[in-house]
């Protein structure tokens, strides 16, 4: 866990926009830190778009996207990890009680294209405000 801690504290350090598609499960399993990681984001005016599985909890979330500087849409999926994409770097970030692992990959190429398969995501996701 505190690998995956150390993710999203270079997140944050970028200070810049970030996209994600992610699985709701990083917020039991980093339930102390997830969040704190939000209003640190949050605090940093840190914008995001994120496309995740519709979950009770998601929705009402969703609602104060504006004041958190957040568009969230709902994807007809749902991802079994979770890929932040921040600069020109990656994160990937496994949840499974299995196995629980991240990497940080730098490297403009693979970033610009998971930046393409986000817009994809987005594309076909659904707006989470109807």
């Amino acid at each position: 866990k505190e690998g995956l801690k150390t993710i999203l504290d270079d997140i944050i350090k970028t200070k810049k926009p970030f996209l994600a598609y992610a699985n709701y499960e990083i917020f039991k399993l980093l339930q102390y830190a997830f969040p704190r990681f939000v209003n640190r984001r949050i605090e940093n005016k840190i914008k995001s778009r994120i496309v995740q599985e519709k979950t009770t909890q998601l929705v009402e979330s969703s609602k104060k996207d504006k004041e958190e500087y957040r568009e969230m849409r709902f994807s007809p999926v749902s991802f079994k990890s979770n890929v932040f994409i921040y600069g020109d770097k990656i994160a990937m970030i496994n949840i499974t009680k299995e196995q629980q692992i991240g990497i940080i990959i730098k490297n403009k190429a693979i970033s610009d294209t998971q930046k393409q398969v986000f817009e994809i995501l987005w594309k076909i996701s659904k707006p989470s405000v109807d």
